[in-house]
């Protein structure tokens, strides 16, 4: 946490939200950004469990939590989703 909150510039993120065969939902949050030796870095933040209905302000609210658990809410470039309708709908809610 300390090295995404010290980042002297912006991350980039990508998430997921799949349903298993079992008909749960997951979601996963990663990051992926330049730390101070120019290294590119991809991290995990979060992978969970998500309750239907999945709609896109539902995840949209899940991700600000996310974000604001890590301390890097003031800290998004971008954000990287699948095709789902319902990103359509977080997008505008972000």
């Amino acid at each position: 946490k300390k090295e995404l909150v010290s980042l002297p510039g912006r991350i980039s993120f990508t998430s997921d939200l799949w349903t298993a065969i079992t008909h749960e939902g997951y979601m996963s949050l990663t990051a992926h950004y330049v730390n101070r030796n120019w290294k590119l870095k991809s991290k995990i933040l979060s992978f969970f469990a998500i309750k239907p209905p999945h709609t896109g302000i539902d995840c949209g609210i899940k991700l600000l939590e996310k974000w604001t658990k890590w301390g890097v809410d003031k800290k998004v470039f971008s954000i990287a989703l699948d095709n789902a309708s319902s990103n359509d709908t977080m997008q505008d809610f972000l």
